[in-house]
């Protein structure tokens, strides 16, 4: 894997103050080759609904080769990969839409400077979590 891009989906940005998604938002910010950007669930939902995507509810693009479309289903989710090539590029175009627009999915706020480490973002997730009930589940 060359370059990992990721665009989160968050009920609404405020989350991004939370402790776990700061600690995920550095990490992407301080590790080469892996960015993202967020975006709120709404305007996702509506970006997907104007481009004739609104039964997909999230979907992961891996090269050009494969996708991955998800939708759930109450607490469940469903999903399907995907080979046929118009429909990766369909997604993939939907991906790039988002992701080169900054008025649909806006950059990274992290300021952190030192490097977040794998086994330290996990470590800190475990530990939170003991402590935490998960509250903003989808």
């Amino acid at each position: 894997m060359k370059h990992v891009k990721g665009i989160l989906i968050f009920p609404d940005l405020s989350l991004a103050k939370h402790p776990r998604i700061e600690n995920l938002l550095a990490f992407f910010k301080t590790n080469k080759n892996i960015t993202c950007k967020i975006i709120t669930l709404s305007r996702f939902k509506n970006i997907l609904n104007q481009n004739s995507f609104a039964k997909t509810d999230d979907f992961g693009i891996y090269g050009s080769r494969l996708l991955y479309i998800e939708k759930y289903l109450d607490t469940e989710a469903a999903g399907l990969f995907v080979k046929k090539k118009h429909v990766i590029e369909n997604y993939t175009n939907l991906f790039n839409q988002l992701w080169n627009s900054d008025s649909m999915a806006v950059p990274n706020p992290s300021v952190e400077t030192t490097k977040v480490e794998i086994a330290s973002l996990i470590d800190f997730d475990k530990n939170l979590k003991k402590n935490e009930p998960d509250k903003n589940k989808r």
